[in-house]
């Protein structure tokens, strides 16, 4: 009796055991399924890629490198293009870090009148955006030039010949300029000859044309009038003359001109008060002559006096 319910005993412990592996294996196998599971979707999902790294910030170029790149600009001739790489736009970047800075304000003074004659070529060729670009930089470097207000009307009036008309409206067709009437002729004078008698047949007539009225002659008792023109002033012996340089921005474009100065000359024989009364190119030779100028030496006289020199710049 005590054996049966021994091995009653052990049956059962072994059911017992049997099921709990049977639970421990069962779970285990769901584990390993669960983490076969995730490792399917994490090869599915797209890998994270990685932010690219953010450049540092350029430090801003200093006042040397500024001045640099203007003098290679302008050493290339590139004085007013292409945009944002031109020796007028890099010495007012120069300006821009350095007000004070004197090589950059004499370069943008010595720019200056070819800027002039740049954007006058633009207007001259109808491109008011470029035209509008430079005039733009000289604003900035001299907005009291004497020149701007009359080339900013000047570009003003390029972009309204430019600007299209409105739909179904046309501009005033011109009328034709009235031809100048010709001058009537002189009536002719008929006269039948003093003989003539009745019946006879008709003599041929003289036809008499009377002659045009003669010009009239001017009175020589009256003063001739001298063209308008200056007449420069007899100055005293020239003792020394001081050459002007040539620009040379005005020799690589193979400019030419001339300035007319008035100046005084004192007793001692020196300049003083020069002034440019007339210069072609505007601006283009006016430092230049006047600094020639003002070293010329003529020989003392008694009284100082108002004098006049006309300077010509010509390329061989």
């Amino acid at each position: 009796m005590h054996q049966r319910t021994s091995r009653a005993h052990q049956r059962g412990r072994g059911v017992m055991a049997t099921i709990v592996l049977a639970f421990v294996l069962g779970g285990g196998l769901i584990a390993v399924l669960y983490a076969w599971s995730q490792r399917g979707v994490a090869d599915a999902a797209p890998a994270a890629v990685p932010a690219p790294p953010v450049p540092a910030a350029a430090p801003p170029a200093s006042i040397d490198e500024r001045a640099a790149r203007a003098e290679r600009a302008m050493r290339d001739t590139r004085l007013f293009a292409p945009p944002g790489d031109n020796a007028f736009e890099l010495y007012l970047r120069v300006l821009d870090a350095d007000p004070a800075n004197a090589t950059a304000r004499n370069a943008l003074g010595d720019l200056f009148p070819y800027a002039l004659i740049y954007i006058e070529e633009r207007l001259a060729a109808g491109d008011a955006s470029d035209a509008a670009r430079m005039l733009a930089l000289m604003q900035r470097a001299d907005a009291d030039a004497p020149a701007l207000p009359r080339l900013s009307t000047a570009l003003a009036e390029l972009r309204a010949a430019q600007a299209p008309l409105p739909p179904g409206e046309r501009g005033a067709i011109p009328t034709p300029a009235a031809r100048p009437e010709a001058p009537e002729p002189a009536p002719a004078i008929v006269t039948a000859p003093a003989d003539a008698t009745p019946g006879s047949p008709p003599a041929p007539a003289t036809v008499a044309v009377q002659p045009p009225a003669p010009a009239p002659q001017p009175d020589p008792a009256a003063p001739a009038v001298a063209p308008t023109a200056l007449v420069a002033a007899t100055a005293p012996q020239v003792l020394s003359r001081a050459q002007a340089r040539y620009p040379v921005i005005a020799m690589r474009r193979r400019i030419e001109g001339q300035v007319e100065l008035e100046f005084t000359v004192l007793k001692d024989g020196s300049v003083d008060d020069v002034r440019v009364l007339a210069s072609d190119p505007a601006g283009v030779f006016d430092r230049e002559a006047v600094a020639a100028m003002q070293r010329w030496r003529f020989a003392p006289q008694r009284a100082q006096q108002r004098a006049r020199r006309v300077f010509d710049f010509r390329l061989d």
